[in-house]
């Protein structure tokens, strides 16, 4: 009956996110020539946490080397089980983590330093694969720079921006980006950067994900611009002048930052306009 399946099927997920609330096992799952119900069931259980560690770590490869195997896989199981997923695909299943990580800090032991670092190579991470999986350019089109009026035309105050959808900004306390690069190219013994504020922008074009860090005011004025909010006010917040914005938002769109950008024209009258 529908009715008994559903709750079946309730039971076993609820059983397999939480091995706690596996109650009734014998009187749901035949036992085998070679196992109990228990020991069936736990194949199922143990299998999903699996599947999700090697997630977790294929999301984190740095952080992980950086915490260790055992330390990064206690700290993942702790995370899931406060998170559980509630996603159909693994691209979400890490979001939150830095945040998890910087407030539990299994190990006492290290500084303080130490973990907001971890924390912030988790956020780095995290970046890099959402730029990884979401929309770029090459998914749904960019800004043909040649075509922008130059940064002098009256019009780009006023003008609409779209950023790609892959783009990520990070306001971080050290620069995670050099070390992590330097991990992934062999350089497994270096160590962790000392403090340093550091901004960055994360994202995608022909399927490379790029990261490019930038000082505070072009990196505010991107930030702005992401936020929805049009040029003049970004300009503003970024303390520059309407052709010093331009001039970024040109460059950016050649990067493959923007996928739409519209500068409206102040420069037809309607004598022009006339047949």
């Amino acid at each position: 009956m529908p009715g008994e399946l559903g709750r079946l099927q309730a039971w076993l997920q609820g059983a397999i996110l939480d091995p706690t609330r596996a109650w009734g096992t014998d009187a749901v799952i035949t036992a085998s020539p070679a196992l109990t119900p228990a020991a069936r069931l736990a194949i199922y259980q143990q299998g999903y946490r699996t599947r999700l560690l090697e997630g977790m770590r294929a999301h984190y490869p740095v952080l992980c080397e950086l915490l260790g195997r055992d330390s990064f896989d206690a700290f993942a199981l702790e995370f899931l089980a406060a998170r559980p997923s509630r996603s159909r695909t693994l691209d979400d299943l890490g979001a939150g983590f830095a945040d998890h990580l910087q407030s539990s800090r299994l190990d006492a032991g290290r500084g303080e330093d130490w973990w907001d670092f971890a924390a912030d190579l988790a956020r780095f991470e995290r970046a890099f694969a959402e730029a990884t999986a979401a929309p770029g350019v090459e998914d749904i089109g960019g800004v043909d720079a040649g075509l922008l009026p130059p940064p002098s035309h009256p019009g780009w105050p006023d003008a609409t921006v779209t950023p790609s959808p892959c783009l990520r900004l990070l306001a971080l306390d050290f620069p995670v980006h050099t070390y992590a690069t330097a991990v992934r190219r062999g350089d497994h013994r270096r160590p962790p950067p000392a403090r340093a504020r550091t901004r960055l922008a994360v994202h995608r074009r022909d399927y490379v994900v790029t990261t490019t860090e930038l000082d505070a005011a072009p990196w505010w004025l991107l930030a702005v611009l992401v936020t929805g909010n049009g040029p003049r006010a970004a300009a503003q917040a970024a303390r520059m002048t309407a052709c010093e914005m331009a001039e970024w938002v040109r460059h950016w769109a050649e990067r493959g930052l923007f996928v739409a950008i519209t500068v409206p024209s102040r420069d037809i009258s309607p004598a022009v306009l006339r047949p």
